[in-house]
C-alpha cells in the first residue's frame, strides 16, 4: 500500500513537473513567435541581447500607451524607456524620462538609426545654410566622426561624417580641402564659409579688418560660426538656438548653456 502511495505522489509530482516544463516551453516559443513577426523587437533583440523576450514583449506593450508612464515605475526604466520610445517611433521620450543621462545617446542613437534616412530626405530639398543646419538637427548629438558608423544608412553614415570633415576643415582654415568633400551641397557650404587666401600678404602685419574678416559670425551673436559648430554645438545660423529670449553669445558669456536650461558645461 505504501509502495503504491508513493508511486502516485511520485506520477503526480512528475506530470506537474511536466506541465510546468511544457508551459515555459510553449511560452518561449510563443514569445519568439512574437518577436520574429515584429522587425522593431527583431532589432532591438539584435541590437540588445541582454533584455529578455518576456521583458522586449512588455516594451512593446507599454509603446501602445501615451506617455510611457508605465516605464517609470520598473527598475528596468531606461532599458523601458530606449525599447519604447524606439517602437513607438518618438524620441522625445528620451530626454525626459531617462534616469542615467548617458543613456540618452543611446535611446536617440537606436532612434537615429531607424530614421536617418527618412531625416536626411528632409533636408535634401534645402540648401547653403538651411540644408547645413537641418544636417545639424539630425546629427546634433553626435560629438565625433567615429560616432556615425553606428548608423545602418550607408548614406546618411557617408553624409555624417562629411558633416564633421567639414569642422575639421574649418577648423585648419583651408578652403582647398574642401573639395575632397563629395557631397555637392556641403562642399558649397565649406566654399562659401572659407574665404580665399589672400596671397603675398605678410602675416607679422596682417591688420586688425583682415582677422575680423576672416572671423565670420553668419548669426551675429558673438560667437563665431566655428565655434558654434565644433564647441557649442549651437546653429551657426541662428542667434538663439534654444529659442529663449537670450543670444548664444550672451548666454555663453554669462555662463549659461545656450541649448537649454542649466549652466554651460564645457
Amino acid at each position: 500500500m505504501l509502495n503504491k502511495r508513493k508511486i502516485f505522489i511520485f506520477l503526480v509530482a512528475s506530470i506537474s513537473i511536466l506541465s510546468v516544463v511544457g508551459l515555459f516551453i510553449i511560452n518561449k516559443k510563443y514569445q519568439e513567435k512574437i518577436i520574429s513577426n515584429s522587425e522593431e523587437l527583431s532589432i532591438l533583440k539584435r541590437d540588445f541581447p541582454k533584455i529578455t523576450n518576456a521583458r522586449l514583449i512588455d516594451y512593446f506593450n507599454i509603446s501602445k500607451s501615451v506617455d510611457l508612464g508605465a516605464c517609470k515605475i520598473r527598475k528596468d526604466v531606461d532599458d523601458c524607456v530606449i525599447s519604447a520610445s524606439y517602437i513607438k517611433n518618438n524620441s522625445d521620450f528620451c530626454h525626459f524620462l531617462l534616469i542615467n543621462e548617458k543613456n540618452e545617446f543611446t535611446c536617440l542613437n537606436q532612434f537615429l538609426k531607424k530614421n536617418s534616412n527618412t531625416k536626411l530626405l528632409e533636408c535634401k530639398p534645402l540648401e547653403g545654410d538651411k540644408y547645413f543646419n537641418c544636417l545639424l538637427e539630425v546629427f546634433y548629438f553626435y560629438d565625433n566622426k567615429e560616432q556615425c558608423t553606428s548608423l545602418i544608412d550607408e548614406n546618411s553614415i557617408a553624409t555624417c561624417k562629411e558633416m564633421f570633415d567639414y569642422h575639421e576643415i574649418y577648423g585648419k582654415y583651408d578652403r582647398n580641402l574642401c573639395q575632397s568633400i563629395v557631397d555637392e551641397k556641403i562642399r558649397a557650404y565649406c566654399l562659401k564659409n572659407i574665404l580665399p587666401k589672400i596671397d603675398n600678404v605678410n602675416t607679422a602685419s596682417t591688420s586688425t579688418e583682415m582677422i575680423k574678416e576672416v572671423i565670420i559670425d553668419a548669426d551675429k551673436d558673438g560667437l563665431s560660426d566655428s565655434d558654434e559648430i565644433a564647441i557649442y554645438k549651437t546653429y551657426p545660423n541662428n542667434p538663439d538656438t534654444d529659442g529663449d529670449g537670450y543670444s548664444d553669445g550672451e548666454e555663453v558669456k554669462n555662463g549659461f548653456n545656450p541649448l537649454g536650461e542649466g549652466k554651460l558645461i564645457q
